[in-house]
């Protein structure tokens, strides 16, 4: 488990706030599912307070006009988007600058909106530090509004390098947003370590998780003993995933055994490759199957036939596909790769080391063996205590308390 020093601990806020979220990723038109641990979080604190989301990205579909601006409710919050076109911007050295002039501007025109009729924020909460914060540190530099960072990206951590490797002006933008924040928040203390090694968090920091949807039952502890079922979703980009070593080890593990089979739920731009591999083991329709992206209200049914869950990652900064699986009750077995080991205990998977093949295979063989001790509805309970709305919109109440409290001098 990542170590970490302690973090503040949260206290209930004594009033309703108008809460501004700002957010480079979000679901909606042509991304119906990105971003939706942002659209969660949101919901979250919207049990507590007036919250509006402003979501500003570029359309590649939109012409004969440079923003559109479109604003709509949604789970009992506001949602304000702003899309700006992009298809003319075809120069590389012009188009980022052009891009950020357009986010920025488009940004103008989505707060107008929100000044009118949602008032004045009390608080703007970022969810990834960039491009959002850099809006978020002009209103607090021109209207005293304070604001805080929720971080979920894997980019600061040493195993995706993307900020290491990034150019000085994002870095120096990156500083610039952290070091004004009045608090920061990341999804796990893994992140939370990293974001401290490349100094950016000085100021009171905090782990809030991700939210979770909680089934209403747990998985059927009954399932047929064959054949056993495992399953895996992921973003099929094998980089950080490693789903091919996930399939190397299961063409070990069915040598001799007809009754284990793997479901692969995602896409990504390594699948065609994943399944060639597959084929090519003898695997593919047989033991192994590639059920493309499945939208979220249908996960259901493969949580309900799956016997337990698997994640072979190289790094997580949390992996929401992991705690559904246990909310729906179903046993783990998972990568040491960063945020899923802070919530996996022995209650409700196995932990084995990360890149090593033997352990991977020894991990899943137990499973297979033991999955059925472990109890659906106590997996569920457990899922539902550390990642249900409620808990997590009162963590962030508690951090717009201490800020604001600290503010006002309450």
């Amino acid at each position: 488990m990542a170590s970490e020093r302690k973090t503040d601990q949260v206290s209930k806020s004594p009033s309703r706030y108008k809460v501004l979220f700002l957010t480079r990723s979000y679901p909606g038109r042509g991304h119906p599912f990105k971003g939706i641990f942002i659209a969660r979080h949101a919901k979250a604190v919207a049990r507590l307070h007036d919250v509006v989301v402003l979501h500003v990205i570029s359309d590649p579909e939109l012409r004969g006009q440079a923003f559109e601006v479109v604003e709509t409710e949604e789970d009992g919050l506001r949602v304000v988007r702003v899309f700006y076109r992009k298809d003319d911007l075809r120069n590389r050295i012009t188009a980022q600058p052009a891009k950020l002039f357009r986010y920025l501007w488009g940004s103008r025109l989505g707060l107008q909106r929100i000044w009118r009729t949602f008032g004045r924020p009390d608080f703007v909460h970022v969810n990834i530090a960039l491009p959002a914060g850099l809006l978020a540190w002009l209103l607090k530099k021109r209207r005293g509004i304070p604001y805080v960072i929720t971080e979920h990206h894997s980019d600061y951590t040493k195993e995706d390098g993307s900020y290491d490797a990034s150019p000085w002006y994002y870095k120096w933008s990156t500083q610039l947003v952290f070091r004004n924040a009045d608090a920061v928040s990341a999804v796990s203390n893994y992140l939370l370590a990293a974001l401290r090694k490349q100094k950016l968090v000085r100021k009171p920091a905090f782990v809030v998780p991700n939210v979770i949807e909680i089934p209403e039952e747990p998985a059927h502890a009954r399932k047929p003993a064959s054949p056993i079922n495992i399953l895996t979703i992921s973003l099929l980009n094998d980089g950080p995933k490693n789903v091919a070593g996930l399939i190397k080890a299961i063409g070990k593990i069915v040598v001799g055994r007809s009754d284990v089979l793997l479901h692969i739920v995602g896409d990504g731009e390594d699948k065609q490759r994943l399944e060639d591999s597959a084929q090519e083991m003898g695997l593919l329709g047989s033991h192994i199957f590639f059920h493309g992206f499945v939208p979220n209200e249908q996960l259901e049914e493969y949580f309900a036939k799956a016997h337990f869950y698997v994640s072979n990652s190289n790094f997580e900064t949390f992996s929401v596909a992991t705690a559904e699986a246990i909310a729906h009750g179903i046993p783990v077995v998972i990568t040491n790769c960063g945020g899923p080991e802070e919530y996996v205990s022995k209650k409700v998977g196995i932990v084995v080391q990360k890149q090593n093949e033997t352990r991977l295979i020894e991990g899943i063989r137990y499973m297979i063996e033991h999955w059925q001790e472990y109890n659906p509805a106590e997996l569920q309970a457990y899922a539902k205590e550390r990642f249900n709305e409620a808990h997590v919109g009162e963590m962030f109440n508690g951090i717009y308390a201490k800020v604001l409290g600290r503010k006002l001098g309450l």
